[in-house]
């Protein structure tokens, strides 16, 4: 009866201290291609993976099961080759054993996923002048990249003409793919067309204005303020039906063109360059006069314009006759 006693203590004390040991060993595995987060991405045409592993307590023996791998198992602690025969997610296994008892264990995945080459459509040219275009890329979900680009958009003024590569670069699992298309964007004039006289910004547009004049026709004079000489022609329209065209537009107010308005109103002024590259490009300004009456001035049935708000809040009325 005491040695039966004596034995069970000296079995249970054994496996005590094999739990003891076993809870602070670790076991590490290693991978060719390396693990991420227990881990291992590949991309198709790549299934195969090295495993590896180390065991920091006492150990007799080393099983290896893979999940949809050939071989299915293995014995040792490596390193084994396996490989994968399809997509999906799959199970690694490694465990450590001591006196027939599992003492340690280490579950690592292998990922691997097939992604077809990515693609885009561009125009291959595009004026310096263009708006952004939207950068649409399949399959869906990737990153472009470039200069000028923002996002899915690129946008032509937002670099120096000359020749752009654009890329699209999509990702998925252990699968990285890329693709490129060069857009080539031509140079287009920069015209800022400005006028004589006061201005202040009336919905979002520079605005040149006259409330004060007691003629029935005003004259405001246009000239260029970029000093853009990348043009063939230009072509400035005045707003009222009138326009004029030319080779070189002026760029200072002593050889500025100057236009009659005989219709107090509101007009908005378009000049555009024109490139012989076909790029062309518009600067666009308002111009506004206006009769201002007098105090208690009895308003006919015409039109009532408003001349623009000044920096102090007030508004002058004027009166277009």
């Amino acid at each position: 009866m005491f040695l039966v006693t004596k034995f069970r203590l000296f079995f249970v004390s054994v496996f005590t201290l094999i739990m003891a040991v076993s809870s602070i060993a670790q076991v590490t595995v290693t991978t060719t291609p390396a693990l991420t987060n227990d881990t291992v991405f590949l991309c198709s045409p790549a299934t195969s993976v090295t495993f590896n592993s180390t065991f920091t307590g006492a150990s007799d023996s080393v099983y290896w099961n893979y999940t949809g791998g050939t071989p299915a198992s293995n014995t040792g602690a490596g390193p084994h080759v396996v490989s994968y025969g399809g997509l999906g997610t799959f199970g690694a296994r490694v465990r450590y054993y001591l006196n027939g008892a599992s003492v340690s264990t280490k579950l690592v995945q292998v990922d691997i996923q097939q992604l077809s080459t990515p693609a885009f459509n561009v125009s291959d040219t595009l004026c310096e002048s263009d708006p952004a275009i939207n950068l649409t890329g399949f399959p869906s979900g990737g990153t472009f990249s470039g200069p000028g680009v923002s996002g899915n958009k690129f946008d032509p003024d937002a670099t120096n003409p000359g020749l752009k590569t654009i890329t699209y670069t999509v990702s998925k699992g252990g699968c990285t793919r890329s693709t490129t298309q060069n857009i080539y964007v031509l140079d287009a004039p920069e015209p800022n067309l400005r006028s004589t006289g006061s201005s202040r910004t009336w919905q979002g547009v520079t605005t040149f204005y006259k409330c004060d004049t007691t003629s029935a026709a005003t004259s405001f004079n246009f000239f260029n303020q970029s000093f853009s000489s990348g043009y063939s022609s230009y072509t400035i329209n005045y707003g009222d039906g009138q326009s004029s065209t030319g080779s070189v537009f002026p760029n200072n107010v002593g050889t500025a063109i100057s236009h009659s308005y005989t219709t107090p109103g509101l007009y908005t002024v378009t000049l555009t360059f024109h490139n012989p590259n076909g790029c062309d490009r518009s600067s666009i300004i308002n111009v506004f006069f206006g009769r201002q009456p007098a105090i208690g001035f009895n308003i006919p049935g015409g039109a009532i314009n408003q001349c623009i708000p000044d920096q102090n809040g007030f508004i002058e009325i004027c009166v277009a006759i």
